[in-house]
């Protein structure tokens, strides 16, 4: 959830990474690069046929799982200090599958019980996979992200982006007025390339879904 919501990532790519896809943000200081890193989307992943790169704020939870697959550190190594022999291994394997990724049935399941867990919160709304994309996206434009930032790191058009979370965000003024400071998107190209999306990862994600 956590790195959905940070990424913006859409479910089928999430559920394709691999371990080769998570690189290091070298251009960034050596302390930004302890919260920061890149997700390359492959051309085979993405929806759109376009392969990509996502600035992301989640270096942490990118360790967890490391460790939670059981795979070692490289020492010596740039981060995510991944061993070669698991760079094409799932980075959401199964529990001692040996590197198989998870199946359908086993996104199912577990989605069912993190609904479970969220009830409280959630209160019957219908909360997707996809939720957690939109809220990224949301909190993206509210906090002044450029559009033109937003649109390249979720691999969405400009008119997309500006349509749908201009809507969904209607009553944001905030929204509007970095919605409507950005219609010269083009004109910022080279400025904003390097800029990272909003870090989510202090907010109480569950109870704040929009």
């Amino acid at each position: 959830m956590l790195v959905t919501a940070n990424a913006c990532l859409r479910p089928g790519e999430l559920k394709k990474l691999e371990w080769r896809d998570i690189q290091p943000h070298e251009i960034l200081s050596k302390d930004e690069q302890k919260r920061h890193h890149l997700i390359r989307i492959r051309r085979e992943v993405a929806k759109t046929g376009f392969p990509r790169t996502v600035q992301s704020p989640t270096v942490e939870y990118f360790n967890r799982m490391r460790v939670l697959a059981g795979i070692p550190k490289l020492p010596k190594s740039p981060w995510p200090h991944i061993p070669p022999e698991y760079l094409n291994h799932p980075v959401f394997p199964k529990y001692g599958g040996k590197g198989e990724r998870f199946g359908k049935g086993s996104w199912d399941k577990y989605w069912v019980e993190i609904k479970e867990l969220c009830s409280k919160w959630w209160k019957g709304k219908n909360i997707t996979w996809y939720s957690f994309r939109h809220t990224g996206i949301s909190f993206a434009c509210s906090r002044e992200v450029p559009i033109l930032t937003v649109s390249k790191n979720v691999g969405a058009g400009i008119n997309y982006v500006s349509n749908v979370y201009y809507h969904h965000e209607a009553e944001s003024k905030a929204t509007w007025e970095t919605l409507n400071k950005n219609r010269l998107w083009n004109e910022k190209l080279k400025s904003e390339e390097e800029r990272v999306l909003v870090n989510l990862e202090e907010y109480n994600l569950a109870e704040n879904l929009t």
